[in-house]
């Protein structure tokens, strides 16, 4: 939020006599309202759109490249860790991802679409490799001591994930009928900040203002919407599990390096 903007030591009516109340100057607007139109953003007679099961492969596949593209910064970083941090790459892949993308869309760098994603992606790429190619022996060393780690890691993310995308399958609306929720808000805001230009987003609910809420959230999930070009009525349904098992790995991690034994002690130092 832009903090020239931001309203300090008003009345709750003083504010709302503010002249700007939180609106796009009318450039910004117009660059807001001409980033794009849905189906320009999302093909929806694509591969992975018109066959969901394909498009949950790809998400897959995408995450578990992604972290392997980022895993060797956390290995170089995460010295003192049992698993190098093998557990948090996905993670910490996709935060990477979408907070380049927020940077260069927030500075006016660059447009928050998905060519701008690919050069993000590319980077992280690069510069993951890059490490990875100067401490490629020490991985492989680390490759052989933990093999069995890492493929239990890979197997708990691929059932979780698949598990949850059953369980979203038995309720696709994400509505309680007697209790209510909040997905749709959550639903409003993630198309409002894929749908942006630049951020902050524009705000759905009330035309020509941006959202005076916190959404980085959306940006993180929304940015691997874009970049796989899945429609959002879909990739909802595929968020909600890849957090989930996003989760549960983390946590399996968390424990690994707090129990999972003394290790070779000598082996982890050298590494």
């Amino acid at each position: 939020i832009p903090l020239d903007r931001v309203q300090r030591g008003r009345t709750p009516r003083e504010a709302t006599a503010a002249p700007d109340m939180l609106r796009f100057d009318e450039e910004t607007w117009r660059e807001q309202k001409a980033g794009g139109t849905w189906s320009r953003m999302f093909n929806r007679g694509g591969a992975l759109n018109r066959y969901p099961w394909l498009g949950a492969l790809a998400w897959w596949a995408a995450v578990t490249v992604l972290g392997w593209a980022a895993f060797p910064l956390l290995f170089a970083s995460l010295p003192g860790l049992r698993d190098r941090g093998y557990g948090f790459a996905r993670l910490f892949a996709l935060l990477t991802l979408a907070y380049l993308t927020w940077v260069a869309a927030s500075v006016r760098l660059l447009p928050n679409t998905q060519g701008t994603i690919l050069r993000m992606m590319g980077l992280l790429a690069l510069v993951g490799g890059s490490v990875g190619w100067l401490r490629r022996e020490d991985i492989r060393a680390f490759v052989k001591r933990r093999w069995r780690m890492m493929v239990v890691v890979e197997v708990l993310f691929a059932v979780l994930f698949a598990a949850w995308i059953g369980v979203r399958m038995l309720q696709p609306d994400l509505w309680h009928a007697v209790v209510g929720g909040e997905k749709p808000m959550d639903f409003a805001y993630l198309n409002a900040v894929m749908k942006s230009t630049w951020f902050p987003p524009y705000n759905p609910w009330l035309s020509g203002t941006w959202i005076n809420y916190y959404y980085f959230g959306f940006v993180l999930v929304g940015t691997l919407i874009k970049l796989m070009g899945t429609v959002p009525a879909v990739a909802y349904n595929l968020a909600v599990p890849l957090l989930f098992a996003l989760t549960a790995v983390g946590a399996f991690s968390s424990a690994f390096n707090l129990f999972g034994g003394a290790g070779d002690a000598k082996g982890e130092r050298r590494a």
